[in-house]
């Protein structure tokens, strides 16, 4: 959870900056944005949002920090609109279930699941600059680092693993400041084969909002 405090802490650090930017008389100078060809094309977000997994384990809520750089040498050679790049991200959470289950052996018992989480993905982005608006797609892979603790009848299995799989997502950025408020949403898929509960696969669709800084 503490992960989670420090993906908030960023996004609350740019409500200052964007406020007085907001609350700035009109009679002021105006202070010239820099373009995103003059900028070094470095990008920087903190995000927090929900997973839904494909499973019993629910909604989970989650935070991450990625870091991209836009190809901004390619732009031309992709008729000027778009603009490739490319993101490394790292993510966190905490998915548990509390259940019963029922053995014809012992009768219904109740059992525990907690599971730590971390993400390290890699993703090839293509975005569109259209204004304000910045409509972005990523394809890619993430590598899952997997802990798992199960406890029943007053005793706890523990079980590691580490799995990869693909993701791909799409988003939108609102240019605002010095970078753009975003909202996203990403599919992932990785296959797990832990022991204390069977096989199981981590598909799941995750949404997530953020600012991203751009440098």
């Amino acid at each position: 959870m503490r992960i989670l405090a420090i993906m908030i802490s960023l996004l609350l650090f740019a409500l200052p900056v964007l406020a007085e930017e907001v609350a700035a008389p009109e009679a002021a100078p105006a202070m010239e944005e820099p373009q995103p060809d003059k900028l070094l094309g470095i990008r920087l977000a903190p995000k927090i949002g929900a997973t839904i997994p494909v499973s019993d384990l629910g909604v989970v809520m989650f935070g991450s920090l990625e870091a991209g750089y836009d190809l901004r040498m390619l732009k031309d050679a992709l008729g000027g609109l778009l603009v490739p790049g490319l993101s490394l991200e790292f993510s966190y959470l905490e998915p548990g279930l509390n259940a019963e289950a029922n053995d014809p052996a012992v009768g219904n018992y109740g059992y525990t699941l907690w599971q730590r989480i971390m993400i390290l993905s890699f993703d090839v982005t293509l975005a569109a600059e259209l204004g304000a608006l910045r409509p972005y797609y990523g394809i890619g892979y993430g590598v899952y680092f997997l802990h798992a603790n199960l406890h029943s009848f007053e005793l706890t299995n523990t079980e590691d693993q580490i799995m990869s799989g693909f993701q791909t997502r799409l988003g939108l950025g609102y240019h605002l400041g010095i970078g753009e408020f975003f909202g996203e949403i990403r599919y992932h898929d990785v296959g797990l084969d832990f022991l204390i509960t069977g096989d199981a696969n981590a598909r799941g669709v995750t949404t997530a909002a953020g600012y991203r800084f751009g440098f």
